[in-house]
């Protein structure tokens, strides 16, 4: 990609709320994922990440109550919830008889990291895509929830989701 079709790419940015009642391939979610870990950076190689999809309709609908019934939820074919997640480092520490760590402020800071990185390496692929995306920063504020609506291990909590789909808006830039 030229740096300008990446500078277009930046401008056509757009928080995306309505969605058109079409789904999106699998396929290309999934190539877009394994894109976006390979070419996002990580904090020492680490990629303390994990993302969840999420594209049943009753599934969604109890994220849509623990994202504080945000409609978008609900109309969006996909939620992408991305967790800081230890358990491969952890696993990696104790093949090698290492400091196991990674229990701590800071791991959770970089795993925390990591998936904010992974997420808008994601968001920009599907947006190339054509693909309308919208971060949910409600994440944070139903953490404990979500994590226990979705199952996640101890070691795996949610930082972000977005919503994903093909947009039935154009909204304007933002300032």
């Amino acid at each position: 990609m030229t740096a300008e079709a990446f500078s277009r790419l930046l401008g056509a940015h757009r928080s995306i709320r309505q969605f058109q009642d079409k789904a999106i391939d699998p396929a290309l979610v999934d190539r877009v994922l394994v894109e976006a870990l390979q070419g996002s950076s990580s904090s020492g190689n680490l990629n303390m990440v994990s993302v969840i999809k999420t594209l049943e309709a009753a599934r969604r609908q109890r994220l849509y109550e623990l994202h504080f019934e945000q409609p978008m939820v609900l109309q969006a074919p996909l939620v992408l919830t991305f967790c800081a997640d230890t358990h491969r480092t952890r696993q990696w520490l104790a093949q090698r008889n290492a400091r196991l760590g990674f229990a701590d402020l800071i791991s959770w800071h970089v795993a925390s990291f990591d998936a904010i990185i992974l997420a808008q390496t994601t968001a920009l692929a599907l947006e190339s895509h054509g693909l309308g995306i919208c971060y949910m920063g409600t994440t944070l504020h139903s953490m404990r929830a979500i994590a226990e609506f979705l199952e996640c291990p101890d070691h795996c909590l949610p930082v972000t989701s977005l919503v994903v789909g093909w947009p039935a808006e154009a909204p304007v830039q933002r300032d």
